[in-house]
């Protein structure tokens, strides 16, 4: 893979999430959701609930951000991979660090940015 195309891949922020297709959402997202639903069916069953009212909406909140920062973690992890492949089947194995400071500065920007949001939301 040539390392213009790496850098196109990795330059381009992520899809919006409507034209994401997730193959599948992790097992701990997946229990954080259907924990919330649950607490939400509890909720509309009993009145006397109506505490938890906020605390519900964040957690609904939370559940969405979640996603995104688990899908914009999945495809950093998936270019930090083409990259690490595309270094191990160069012909020349020697990389100036010039060159791969270009293949995983957009990377870790990402990365901090998933972070950034990861943090604002469980802060």
């Amino acid at each position: 893979m040539p390392i213009l195309s790496v850098l196109s891949l990795l330059s381009k922020p992520p899809p919006p999430k409507e034209a994401v297709q997730s193959p599948s959402v992790p097992p701990a997202a997946s229990r954080l959701i259907k924990t919330v639903k649950y607490l939400q069916g509890l909720r509309s069953e009993n009145a006397a609930l109506s505490a938890i009212d906020p605390a519900l909406i964040h957690l609904a909140r939370c559940c969405e951000h979640y996603d995104d920062i688990a899908e914009e973690l999945r495809q950093c992890n998936e270019a930090l991979g083409a990259v690490l492949l595309m270094l191990r089947h160069t012909e020349n194995a020697q990389v100036r660090g010039k060159a791969l400071w270009a293949l995983l500065e957009p990377l870790q920007q990402r990365l901090q940015r998933a972070m950034e949001r990861l943090e604002a939301v469980t802060s």
